[in-house]
């Protein structure tokens, strides 16, 4: 059992910061039933397993896009699921994006600010109660995104005006 804590462990933090789609099934292994190892060392074997073939890929990686700054837009998706886990828990997901204002017209390309998925903490007795609880979660953290994007637009156009003004 401290073998597969540890495996666990040791897995959960790249798969927390570089691969979101694997972000589940490790949260999964943390909080479900421990009575059946056998089965849970084979899903982390698995999933381990997966991690290795996304990073042979060169897909486990987060990149910063070029963005322009003239018209930076911070997105953030969701969801969740009601009492789908065990013991009737439900599940919530975000991840925020930093893109052009061209994604309200259809697919550009991101850069991944956050991302997190989690046990909603709250009891919830409804769907449309877990999904409230997870756009709770997603907004504040949007907001959070938002405020730290602007803070290094401003200083980076504080510092261009700044060399500009030097050079004068």
């Amino acid at each position: 059992m401290t073998q597969f804590k540890s495996g666990l462990q040791k897995a959960r933090w790249p798969i927390a910061k570089l691969a979101p789609e694997l972000l589940y099934g490790v949260g999964a292994l943390a909080q479900g039933e421990t009575s059946n190892t056998l089965v849970h060392v084979k899903a982390l074997n698995e999933l381990v397993g997966r991690l290795h073939a996304i990073n042979e890929e060169g897909q486990a990686r987060l990149s910063i896009v070029p963005t322009d700054l003239s018209s930076v837009a911070v997105v953030a998706v969701m969801d969740a699921s009601f009492a789908n886990e065990p013991g009737k828990k439900s599940q919530a997901g975000f991840i925020g994006l930093v893109a052009t204002d061209m994604i309200k017209n259809g697919p550009v390309r991101c850069s991944i600010a956050e991302f997190k998925g989690s046990t909603i903490s709250r009891v919830v007795r409804s769907t449309v109660a877990a999904e409230a609880a997870g756009m709770s979660l997603a907004l504040d953290r949007h907001l959070y995104c938002r405020l730290l994007v602007e803070c290094l637009f401003f200083t980076w156009r504080a510092r261009i005006r700044g060399r500009l003004a030097t050079q004068v």
